[in-house]
């Protein structure tokens, strides 16, 4: 079983619910379908997809979906005043004093939290409504209208089961709001959604019910998501029951709660509570939602309207529940924290107070409906919710507490990270970790890159993706930022006196030079202004890079001279340019054995730079070189892998060496492996080969049998390329590489 399995079942067999059947849809596939427990515990009917399951506040998002439905056909305004529907709302009372919590507390025996005593309401006294209620008020509760103990209360009073839904609406005109509209939040458990379903009766001119049928019901092919059940629906509802001694009791035909928003004991159909449905019907509505207001190819509602409902709608201090805020019909999850949700911020939904929920997660693609049927569940409180939701998490959401070197590596969303070759930086409490964006590079299509990508993290382990902080420009073949041009190894600095970030990109020109491209940004995430293009440091070749600052603001340029040796150069004061005072290192050699794929970093006043040779994307030995200044010389130099006997540097290339903050000694060293399929090959056999390409007096018959052997960089796969992210260990001043297959910064001081 999986984990949303294992834990409804374990709460059926603990007996704290008769039974329990979810869906979860993720990337519009199907991929938890399960039902446990019973229905009926007498006459051992059991939970299935097919219960009609009482929604109660479910219902809801419905009646919010019809009315959004009208406000698009521009035959309700969103902002219209509710007056102008039911002319019973045009004077309207406001408590004068505050009755209640400022934050809600569910409670199945009171939707509003807390009930007014009769000394409370004698004393009350009111005044006059400074606005009128609008549509958006209802939707957002933020209208006052039974929304706190006053309005609740009186509002229970008035009621009569026999009611229309115009008669119960103009009931509700003659209560006081619970609070000026618009100036606050609450909840609205019934008063709000049935006032908005009386007007989508009355703009529309049919009965409620024959409304949801004709414009969204009918049109997804929704025929067990009703009011009016027949004979055989009426056989597939489940026993209400309640949890009370350990035990569940059978409160089906003496549930209070029910009773008043059971359907088929009333004059109407309530927009706000009542509606019985499946979990498998009420799964195309969160489908729908998911994939923006379309269900297979039908338009419900248009984009820009799911956006709309889904999005923050006033602005007031005032937060009903913590962590979460409502939008328009539906309830959005803002910090999960908060909440102790396991939810993704940005997810919406709704729950009902019989344990029903449903939620849609447009950052991992999925929606989950959920049946139950227990009457003191606790509603939006119900732990069986949140447990379902943590269970969720961890099949479906990526979430990591260690690093796994060498292994696929998921952003948040769940999809390969994309940031190579680039580099991690450190800003106000967040990582930033940016690269080389590969997910279009195939092998096959000529692509080299789609833009620099860039992740964000607060714990090095999970990151979430920022998007294209520097996108392709696919229209113009001339710029290095062409997907098909060969731009590589971004790098970013921040300026602290110009307060710009600084990014500088490598990229190799169809003449066989290589040069740089510097951008600029006001913030981190761009957007990024080209200020110089082709730039040629010193009229040099300028391959694999590295960029660092002092402690004094200084900036520094490590940089390949293309197949010769390596060069620091000063950077100008706003690190877009040379200044022309540089030295060199490493002189003389060739391919392999010039130096690329260069990381810097300083600790305790030394100079460390780590390097691998030159075989393209196939890895190679790296070695690592330690100096007194910024300068050199860097004449000491090692191997920093431990016990790598296929002399690759396990498989990868450095891209850079960070320290963790708040560690007293704890650096990482990140690397890609480009081709993690490629493992296998010989370096001896490779390297050979990248000798014989810069050896005049190579034997060409060999070389053409080499070449041949070995795809080119263009012709590679790094669209599926990982990383070798390691912890550095130091003895003296020397740093060495140890392989782990996971570790973790916490066991580190």
């Amino acid at each position: 079983m999986n984990q949303i399995e294992e834990t409804l079942k374990k709460f059926v067999d603990k007996q704290e619910i008769a039974g329990a059947a979810v869906l979860v849809r993720k990337d519009g596939e199907l991929v938890v379908d399960f039902a446990y427990g019973y229905a009926d515990i007498e006459k051992r009917i059991p939970v299935s997809k097919k219960t009609m399951f009482r929604m109660a506040s479910m219902t809801k998002p419905i009646t919010a979906i019809a009315v959004m439905q009208l406000v698009e056909q521009g035959r309700i305004g969103l902002y219209d005043a509710v007056e102008t529907y039911i002319p019973a709302f045009s004077d309207m009372r406001v408590c004068a004093e505050k009755v209640g919590m400022d934050v809600y507390v569910p409670d199945p025996d009171s939707p509003t939290g807390q009930r007014a005593k009769d000394e409370v309401l004698e004393a009350m006294t009111y005044e006059k409504a400074a606005r009128p209620i609008t549509i958006f008020d209802l939707l957002n509760h933020s209208s006052g209208l039974g929304m706190g103990p006053v309005g609740d209360t009186l509002a229970e009073r008035v009621m009569e089961r026999s009611d229309s839904l115009l008669e119960r609406a103009v009931k509700y005109a003659s209560l006081p709001l619970d609070f000026q509209p618009g100036t606050a939040s609450g909840y609205s458990a019934v008063a709000a959604f049935e006032v908005l379903a009386a007007v989508v009766e009355q703009v529309s001119g049919e009965r409620f019910l024959d409304y949801l049928n004709a414009h969204i019901f009918g049109p997804m092919g929704i025929s067990d998501i009703t009011f009016e059940l027949n004979d055989e629906q009426k056989s597939r509802v489940p026993r209400l029951y309640e949890y009370v001694d350990g035990g569940l009791a059978d409160v089906t035909e003496s549930s209070v709660s029910w009773k008043q928003v059971n359907p088929l004991n009333g004059g109407h159909h309530s927009g706000a509570a009542g509606i019985l449905g499946t979990i498998a019907d009420y799964e195309k509505i969160a489908r729908m939602l998911l994939d923006k207001g379309t269900y297979e190819g039908v338009q419900i509602l248009k984009p820009e309207t799911v956006e709309q409902m889904a999005g923050k709608g006033i602005s007031h201090e005032s937060v009903m529940i913590p962590g979460i805020f409502w939008g328009l019909g539906m309830s959005v999850m803002d910090e999960p924290g908060k909440i102790s949700s396991s939810r993704e911020p940005g997810s919406f939904g709704w729950s009902g107070a019989f344990g029903t929920h449903f939620y849609v997660d447009p950052v991992h693609k999925l929606d989950v409906v959920l049946g139950v049927n227990r009457s003191n569940i606790g509603g939006a409180g119900s732990y069986v919710s949140f447990a379902v939701e943590d269970a969720v998490k961890e099949m479906f959401y990526p979430s990591y507490d260690r690093f796994y070197p060498g292994k696929v590596w998921l952003d948040t969303e769940g999809k390969r990270i994309q940031a190579h070759g680039g580099s991690v930086l450190y800003l106000d409490g967040t990582y930033y970790w940016y690269g080389e964006n590969k997910e279009k590079t195939d092998g096959k299509n000529g692509i080299w890159h789609w833009g620099v990508r860039c992740y964000s993290s607060v714990d090095l382990y999970n990151w979430k993706d920022e998007g294209l902080i520097i996108p392709p420009e696919p229209e113009n073949p001339k710029s290095p930022l062409y997907p098909k041009n060969c731009m590589d190894r971004p790098h970013i600095l921040y300026n602290k006196r110009t307060g710009k970030f600084v990014c500088w990109l490598k990229h190799m020109n169809e003449d066989g030079t290589q040069s740089e491209t510097v951008l600029t940004a006001e913030r981190v995430l761009g957007p990024y202004t080209v200020v110089r293009e082709g730039l040629r440091p010193m009229g040099m070749d300028a391959g694999d890079f590295d960029l660092a600052t002092g402690a004094d603001g200084k900036a520094y340029y490590f940089f390949d001279r293309v197949h010769s040796e390596m060069i620091c150069a000063d950077l100008t004061e706003d690190y877009t340019d040379v200044t022309g005072y540089y030295s060199t290192h490493f002189p003389g050699r060739k391919p392999p054995f010039t130096r690329e794929g260069i990381a810097h970093f300083e600790r305790k006043g030394k100079h460390y730079v780590f390097s691998s040779g030159t075989t393209g994307y196939l890895p190679n030995p790296s070695i690592a070189a330690v100096a007194d200044t910024w300068h050199g010389p860097y004449d000491e130099q090692w191997d920093p892998y431990v016990d790598d006997p296929s002399n690759t540097s396990f498989h990868s290339q450095f891209s850079c060496i960070f320290k963790v903050e708040g560690k007293k000694d704890l650096y990482i060293a990140c690397a890609d492996r480009w081709l993690p399929d490629c493992m296998e090959q010989d370096y001896v056999e490779y390297g050979k080969l990248f000798a014989m390409i810069f050896d005049p007096d190579s034997e060409k018959e060999e070389l053409a049998r080499l070449a041949k052997k070995y795809p080119t960089d263009r012709e590679r796969n790094t669209s599926k390329a990982d990383y070798v992210w390691l912890p550095l260990r130091f003895e003296g001043e020397r740093a060495y590489l140890d392989w782990h297959e996971e570790w973790k910064i916490e066991d580190y001081e």
